[in-house]
């Protein structure tokens, strides 16, 4: 029965985010007069997929094109118990015409709350090896501390996430 229960909770959920997900993409489009462009934004947590790794923090363009990458705009979750968010990128107070700085925002992470754009490659190298390891795994972790990868080459360009085995062959 756990395991039944488990397989529910993730179709709930799952559904949940999702209608979450297309709701903010509603309110966006509502507001693309103060909007220019959309960044995934990955639970910092050791249950993130590699899928949502490698996404973290991309940025698409007010027409939902890759800007500087070639991963195509998806609204999440692209798996089951996605809980990764497609953010909106803001006009700054000034592109609005108003006279102020920019407000500094914090995020949560497993850490406690840190700053609101740190990439997830730095909260990666804030972690332990063994914590490190545990989230991309060793082989790909080793890559990745190594220098060999950064986390958006865990993904091709289609999205979809490369083994080890394409990595290394790719990289290594």
């Amino acid at each position: 029965f756990a395991s039944n229960r488990h397989q529910a909770a993730a179709v709930v959920q799952t559904s949940i985010h999702t209608i979450a997900n297309d709701a903010r993409m509603a309110v966006y489009e509502k507001n693309s007069d103060i909007i220019k462009g959309f960044y995934w934004l990955s639970t910092l947590d050791s249950r993130t997929t590699l899928t949502c790794i490698g996404r973290s923090g991309l940025e698409w363009d007010i027409e939902k094109n890759p800007v500087n990458h070639s991963i195509p705009f998806a609204v999440p979750p692209i798996h089951w118990n996605c809980r990764s968010v497609m953010m909106p990128k803001l006009i700054t107070f000034r592109e609005a015409g108003l006279d102020r700085d920019e407000i500094k925002s914090t995020r949560s992470s497993k850490l406690g709350q840190i700053e609101q754009d740190i990439s997830f490659d730095k909260f990666l190298k804030s972690l332990s090896k063994k914590e490190q390891d545990e989230q991309l795994g060793v082989g790909r972790a080793d890559l990745w501390r190594d220098g060999k990868i950064t986390l958006k080459q865990l993904l091709d360009g289609n999205g979809r996430e490369l083994t080890l085995g394409e990595l290394k062959a790719k990289y290594d």
